[in-house]
């Protein structure tokens, strides 16, 4: 294989990498919410099947849009996988924004 295939084969297998942002929920107005309604909060997900090394740039690309939405930290409230229809095994993560 030549090294143009091989690059060429990586971003094909890249191109499936990323991880999709499911939902984000803005913070409740009430004056009555409790404290961990007063964040943002939302959920992302990501296929969790194939090679360890693409499932690795999927979590990592995970954690950069965590990042994004919360304008630096967050933290993982919780996580589990699920069967997805594209994706046999699909990981979801729950986060919240941090203070």
């Amino acid at each position: 294989m030549s090294r143009s295939q091989s690059v060429l084969l990586l971003l094909g297998l890249l191109t499936g990498c990323s991880a999709s942002t499911v939902s984000v929920n803005d913070p409740s107005q009430s004056r009555y919410a409790p404290d961990n309604e007063a964040g943002i909060s939302g959920e992302v997900s990501y296929c969790n099947a194939g090679a360890k090394s693409v499932r690795n740039v999927r979590r990592q690309d995970a954690y950069e849009k965590m990042y994004a939405w919360c304008n630096g930290e967050y933290e993982i409230v919780k996580e589990e996988d699920q069967r997805g229809a594209l994706c046999p095994e699909q990981r979801r993560i729950w986060f919240k924004c941090a203070k």
